[in-house]
């Protein structure tokens, strides 16, 4: 289950995920909106625990909650795509 907790004017969640804790930053935020990425966090655990999302090989899990269950692509930096067409 995700928990919450207030430091200064930011949210943090944690969250257990293969019997160790994470946290990532929600960021300044209304109670409201933690509390629902709170929830959002623990539905995606649910759906991995019951294999209907899968952690792609060699993600992060922390990146994939945090980006609801959507990592962003990380495609190509500028300067692998220089060293192609040399």
């Amino acid at each position: 289950m995700a928990s919450l907790q207030k430091k200064g004017d930011s949210y943090y969640c944690q969250f257990c995920y293969h019997g160790r804790r994470r946290t990532f930053t929600v960021g300044a935020v209304d109670e409201s909106e933690a509390e629902n990425k709170a929830r959002q966090v623990d539905y995606l655990l649910m759906r991995l625990k019951r294999r209907l999302l899968v952690l792609p090989e060699g993600g992060d899990i922390v990146t994939f909650i945090e980006h609801d269950g959507k990592p962003p692509d990380t495609g190509p930096t500028e300067d692998s795509s220089l060293l192609e067409l040399q």
